[in-house]
């Protein structure tokens, strides 16, 4: 599956979760909840590049483990 190339601002740590945020607003939900934001935020790597987090847990909860298993193992085996 081809995902479109997110904005620029979900891609960049520093502005990911304000962006996130704005576009909630902009789609009629008054105060997001941070978890809300976090399911914008997108996936910049893999068989899923550009994908949001939130498409993911829906559709494919395997792939998230495999990269949260990926993240741990390469964090305490450097």
């Amino acid at each position: 599956m081809v995902f479109p190339r997110p904005p620029q601002e979900l891609l960049n740590k520093a502005t990911a979760l304000a962006h996130a945020e704005k576009l909630h607003r902009a789609e009629g939900v008054p105060a997001p909840s941070h978890q809300l934001c976090l399911g914008k935020l997108v996936v910049p790597f893999g068989q899923y590049e550009n994908a949001p987090f939130r498409w993911l847990v829906a559709n494919d909860v395997g792939y998230m483990k495999y990269i949260i298993d990926k993240h741990r193992s390469e964090v305490t085996n450097p």
